[in-house]
């Protein structure tokens, strides 16, 4: 059986013009519902709030450093700051909180409250970043 990789370019461009076409050829007159109208205007702002707000949880080490990034982002925004602000906010929310989990984690293994493997284990850690064998290496202070 051969697969053809032109054969599935040209059906997925066809599909893809076919979603974007429709809609226009199907409704020539002007749409004058104001709900149908305030609907298609806020449909790009869904859809990338829609991808964006997993990753920016996901996007650092902690999620507790993620949310506090974007409280800040919001509360910038909020009061209209321009989007480099934002931004550059954000990210030392970001780094701030990382480095003070990051002191109050090695202050918890030091004090023997915790050993390694319980914070390899604890949601601020992932386990691909510190498997069991390399624990070690983060008891050095």
């Amino acid at each position: 059986m051969s697969h053809n990789i032109y054969i599935y370019i040209l059906v997925m461009a066809a599909v893809t013009y076919l979603i974007r076409m429709l809609p226009l050829a199907l409704s020539r007159k002007e749409i004058t519902s104001p709900f149908i109208r305030s609907f298609l205007y806020y449909v790009p702002y869904a859809c990338l709030a829609a991808m964006t707000f997993p990753a920016i949880l996901f996007a650092t080490d902690s999620v507790i450093s993620a949310a506090v990034g974007f409280i800040v982002a919001l509360i910038a925004a909020y009061k209209e700051k321009s989007l480099l602000t934002v931004a550059l906010f954000a990210c030392a929310a970001v780094f701030i909180v990382e480095r003070i989990l990051e002191f109050a984690v090695k202050k918890l293994i030091k004090n023997g409250y915790i050993t390694t493997a319980e914070w390899c284990v604890s949601v601020f850690c992932s386990v691909t970043l510190c498997p069991a064998a390399e624990a070690d290496k983060l008891s050095v202070i």
